[in-house]
């Protein structure tokens, strides 16, 4: 098999692994919608992380006392970064629909790999990328139709700050992944959210309630493990076999997700009838669906064979 063939053979992998962690984080929020973001979040990311934390040690063990200065400021940084994207994502849910504040986060994605593209942007390989991008970003406006000013404010500037986390998480991910300790790394990153989550709470004014509902509690600590366990350990794999540029666009698929499962969501009676999607809507998404599988066909670029980042081990 020729080095190109192989090289989208192993996009198309990561690809695929990348759908399916977009699927999972889609039904975890799906069953957060409509709770309250910041004591539900708590739950969630305590769930999730300690999930994490229990796989990663049964698989081999944590090595907390092997990380670096580096490596440590990489964890912190990832840290941050969760906190807020936990119960920012879930605010603009609120605020808007599931599909649409999915959308926005995807310009965070976009954002990934985007000055190395730019700076080949007179290569055929830079071409092909700049193009899908912006098609994506494209469908993406379409979905919102901000000119219209119908977007809620608030939810918007909510899921602005999820898409600069969804940004910060692939790229500080492959800086772990080349000490060859992503997992460890996210997984102590999200342990460390999990108790600043748990004192937001009642510092904001939130209730500790959840806490000792039954029904509310298991809910939220399912939505976590779907949103936090499953997810990281799948996208982790993704870039253990491809660049982190390569999987951007393919992100750009979570508002088609987010909005398959509202729709299946409304259908089943679980969710609001607002997070439908209009016709216009399935549309836009539709050109984003269109551009996440035209950047998949892109030949990898002259000189990297499609392979993965630079120095990240392959498992």
């Amino acid at each position: 098999m020729s080095s190109c063939a192989q090289g989208r053979g192993r996009r198309f992998a990561g690809g695929g692994l990348v759908v399916a962690a977009l699927v999972s984080v889609q039904l975890g929020y799906a069953i957060a919608t409509g709770r309250p973001p910041l004591e539900t979040s708590s739950v969630m990311m305590a769930a999730g992380s300690v999930t994490l934390v229990l796989w990663v040690a049964a698989r081999g063990g944590l090595r907390v006392r092997g990380f670096d200065r580096a490596m440590r400021r990489l964890v912190l940084r990832l840290a941050f970064g969760n906190t807020v994207v936990s119960f920012a994502y879930l605010y603009a849910q609120q605020r808007l629909t599931l599909g649409t504040a999915a959308s926005v986060t995807v310009v965070g994605m976009l954002s990934v790999g985007l000055a190395e593209v730019w700076r080949a942007r007179r290569t055929a390989w830079g071409a092909w990328h700049l193009l899908w991008r912006g098609v994506a970003f494209g469908g993406v406006l379409a979905l919102n139709e901000p000119w219209r000013g119908g977007s809620d404010g608030p939810g918007m500037l909510w899921a602005a700050a999820s898409a600069w986390c969804v940004w910060n998480v692939p790229t500080t991910i492959r800086r772990m992944a080349a000490r060859g300790r992503a997992d460890q790394g996210a997984a102590l990153a999200n342990l460390l959210t999990a108790p600043v989550l748990a004192v937001l709470v009642p510092v904001t004014g939130g209730g500790l309630g959840i806490w000792t509902s039954p029904e509310p509690l298991a809910l939220a600590g399912a939505a976590g493990v779907l949103t936090v366990t499953v997810p990281v350990l799948l996208q982790n794999a993704a870039l253990r076999r491809v660049a982190a540029r390569d999987l951007a666009v393919v992100q750009s698929l979570n508002p088609a997700v987010a909005a398959l499962v509202a729709q299946a969501g409304v259908l089943a009676g679980q969710l609001d009838p607002t997070q439908r999607t209009t016709p216009a809507g399935w549309i836009a998404i539709s050109v984003i669906i269109a551009a996440s599988a035209g950047d998949s066909l892109v030949a990898p670029r002259p000189g990297d064979g499609g392979h993965h980042e630079s120095g990240a081990p392959r498992r």
